[in-house]
Formats: C-alpha cells, structure tokens, sequence
C-alpha cells in the first residue's frame, strides 16, 4: 500500500488517479483500507485545487458510517484527467485519436458560454458528431480549463478551436455571406424553426448561445435561420450542453457524406 507520504510527494495529477485507484480497488475487489489511513487520503486530496472538499469529506464520513466505498471512490475518480476508456481509438501515444473522426463543413459558434462544465461537454458532442472547428467568442469560459478538459474527456485536444471577439466575429460572418453563400449561418434560439423539420445545410455555421443570456442580438442579424427544439417540461430551455449534442445529432445525421 502506498504511503500517504509517498503520495505527498507526487504532482497532484499522478497522486489523485493514485488514490483514485486505491479507493476502487478496496470498493471493487475486497481491498481493506485502515480507517486511519483513508481519512488521511481525504485529508490529502481535499487540499488540491478543483476539488469539492465540502462533498468530499460528505462522502467520505458516510463510508465511514457504513455505506459502500464505491461512493466515495466513484466520486475520486470523476476528478482524475484520466479520461481514456477501453473503447476510445487512441494514438501509440496514449492520446486521443483525432484522425479517426468523421468530420464534416459544420462551425460552432459559442456566443459568451460561460461555464467550463458547459464548455466541456458541448466539445464531447462536437468530436462526435462532425464539428470540424468551435469558435468562441470572448466571455467563454477556455476550453483549457481543468473541469472543460475533464468534462469534455479530452477532446478539447481533438476539435480545433479558437477564440474570437464578437466585433472580429461579425464581421467575419458578414465576409462569409458574401463570399461562402453555400455555408448557411443558423442560430440555435428561442422562437424558431422545429428542428425536427428543419432542411440542414451541408455546411455551414450554427450560432448558440448560452441558457441565461441566448445569442445576442447582433449575431442573431446575420443568421439566415433559427433553430428551436421543442419540449414539454416546465423549463422554457434547456441547458446548452443539452441542446448542442441534440442539434449536432441532428444535423450529423441529416448532412451529406462522410468527408
């Protein structure tokens, strides 16, 4: 068993998929852990940065009351960087794969999305479904955050992306209608279109902005079409995230061929 002082002296990374393992192996396969020594692995990883201690010593003085390890080691390992799994295609180098994806003339725009959460899972749904570049505007939360990274599971590093401020962004779109015409411009909106009977275009650029503030008005000027997806719950929206994996399905699934 490694020693709480051996841990101490690893980079934060390395120590927390360390206890992450000792905590699944003694959830998973039997392992005792002394009491003494797992308070001493909380005490250890509450202190890192990007962690949620208040829930971490939560789950941990439920274990210690009795209830499963698995709680409290799932949780440890939700907080690693370790995001590849057995089904992912990875390079000789241990990193994601980005050549096996199929890629298709579709731009994101994010309009001022500002929870790395957000961010990171609107990149999980764009390396599946064909995204080949994100654009953000300034007021985005960086895609190199540490929980945008953890919660896209990487593939923050297999999407291209950059950031853009709306006055270089409007004007870019502007050029695009002239000279890209074939590249429809929509925005992801209140008020619009059903997207379940809405014609994608093979290519082009679809604009979402974030739940609270939308896309702003200026950018919604430029589009040529507003998408809407519509529900039946209490909420009048859904989450970005939500509704960007729902969108980029959609619009995978109804374009063109593989390129």
């Amino acid at each position: 068993m490694i020693t709480i002082a051996k841990l101490k002296s690893l980079k934060r990374s390395t120590a927390l998929r360390k206890v992450a393992l000792i905590l699944s192996s003694a959830a998973y396969n039997g392992a005792e852990l002394p009491p003494g020594y797992l308070k001493q692995l909380i005490e250890l990883i509450s202190g890192f940065d990007e962690t949620d201690s208040e829930r971490l010593r939560s789950l941990y003085e439920r274990v210690a009351a009795g209830e499963p390890m698995y709680i409290l080691a799932d949780y440890v390992t939700s907080l690693t960087s370790n995001s590849l799994a057995d089904w992912d295609y990875v390079t000789d180098e241990g990193m994601l794969d980005a050549s096996v994806r199929t890629v298709r003339d579709f731009t994101l725009v994010l309009d001022r999305i500002r929870s790395p959460y957000n961010i990171g899972a609107v990149f999980r749904s764009a390396d599946a479904f064909g995204v080949k570049e994100i654009i953000l505007t300034e007021g985005c939360a960086s895609p190199e955050h540490a929980r945008a990274v953890r919660t896209s599971r990487n593939t923050v590093t297999t999407v291209p992306w950059r950031f853009i401020s709306e006055k270089e962004l409007r004007e870019f779109l502007k050029n695009e209608r002239i000279n890209n015409p074939a590249r429809r411009i929509f925005a992801l909106e209140l008020g619009g279109k059903d997207i379940n009977s809405y014609s994608f275009p093979e290519s082009g650029y679809c604009i979402a902005g974030s739940e609270e503030f939308g896309v702003s008005k200026d950018l919604l000027e430029l589009c040529e079409d507003v998408v809407t997806i519509p529900g039946g719950g209490t909420k009048g929206s859904l989450n970005v995230s939500v509704s960007c994996g729902i969108l980029l399905q959609r619009w995978f699934s109804s374009a063109g061929s593989d390129s």
